[in-house]
């Protein structure tokens, strides 16, 4: 038997469909499937993390002379919501009759973390292979289970992932700390929350402190501007007195000839801001729209900046921008995408990235 992992119970549903583990084994509330040589069973997010201060025995009461903290980092369960899923993919992972495990977690440095935090907490030392699928089609699953690489070829996404985990723990625990003991008052300080607030009190106060200032150019009867900026009214009306009635010479003409290409494919960043340009939709709203797709297989994983899709959802684009023209006020747009041909370009499909 294989134990299949993934990070999500849609993700786990979408795979045991595709493998034929058609059957579901309960262990109390939690559940997997099992069938066709496969278990497949999912984790709901992070189910172990590094833990809080007193677990590595710095009192619950901020106290100065414990700081800073640097303990030697170890596993904790994430929050007893989870314990029952923790529980069936332990009793999973310990089963005599799995001999491999298939890390099947999301295709980001986030998933490679999910997952080697459980088999380091269950001190697991069987073989690991990665299925590392950015798609959830069942044509781009089989593909990826017909060629599964072992799952320490992915060690720089770990690495990487537990890196951020760690520095992030030590940032936020010493300084959050830190500035609770300074004015006694419990602050949240983290490496991406703390320099946003930064930047947006920042920004606040220079449109608090903001001075209109006035500047002036001189326009002849075509709309061309002068180059001279002038500080004063006056100063500008001096010149334009001085040049009435006089030829305008032309120093310099420069023409140039730009090309641009099309823009690349969505990252979720470049989703999120058109998204918000065009609807007014915030990037959680996005986000959130953005995974439901993915599940229902309408996109690719959208928690990483890749802005490219592979060879094999070639067929699936045509058939999105077909359908597409089933709605009215679309169908103009799709009839003329296909009518044109779509540009399957480097730009577009790129297996390598």
């Amino acid at each position: 038997m294989q134990l299949i992992i993934s990070e999500k119970p849609s993700t786990a549903k979408i795979i045991a469909a595709v493998v034929g583990a058609s059957d579901k084994e309960y262990d109390g509330k939690e559940f997997c499937y099992k069938g066709n040589g496969y278990y497949v069973v999912n984790a709901r997010g992070h189910l172990y993390s590094l833990g809080m201060p007193e677990n590595y025995g710095y009192s619950k009461v901020y106290r100065l002379d414990e700081l800073p903290m640097f303990p030697t980092f170890e596993l904790f369960p994430e929050c007893d919501s989870t314990n029952g899923l923790r529980r069936i993919i332990a009793k999973l992972i310990n089963l005599p009759e799995v001999e491999s495990i298939i890390c099947a977690t999301d295709a980001g440095r986030e998933g490679e973390l999910v997952f080697r935090h459980i088999y380091h907490a269950n001190k697991c030392t069987k073989p690991v292979y990665r299925m590392w699928c950015n798609s959830m089609t069942d044509e781009a699953i089989r593909k990826c289970l017909e060629n599964l690489p072992p799952d320490s070829e992915f060690d720089g996404e770990y690495k990487a992932a537990l890196a951020r985990e760690q520095s992030d723990w030590l940032i936020g625990m010493n300084l959050s700390r830190l500035y609770g003991v300074m004015d006694n008052y419990p602050h949240r300080v983290g490496r991406v929350k703390t320099p946003v607030l930064s930047i947006i009190v920042q920004r606040d106060k220079e449109i608090e402190n903001f001075s209109k200032t006035i500047s002036y150019r001189l326009e002849i009867d075509n709309g061309a501007l002068s180059e001279q900026v002038y500080a004063t009214k006056e100063e500008a009306e001096k010149v334009l007195t001085a040049s009435k009635g006089t030829d305008a010479n032309v120093q310099s003409a420069i023409t140039e000839n730009k090309s641009k290409n099309r823009p690349l494919l969505h990252s979720l960043t470049t989703l999120q801001q058109e998204a918000n340009r065009v609807y007014g939709y915030t990037a959680k709203e996005v986000l959130e729209a953005a995974q439901s797709l993915y599940e229902k297989k309408f996109t690719t994983y959208p928690r990483t900046d890749c802005n490219y899709i592979s060879e094999d959802m070639r067929g699936k684009v045509i058939a999105v921008v077909s359908k597409m023209g089933d709605r009215e006020e679309y169908s103009e747009r799709s009839r003329r995408l296909l009518g044109q041909a779509l540009n399957f370009d480097s730009r577009i499909i790129n297996n390598n990235r």
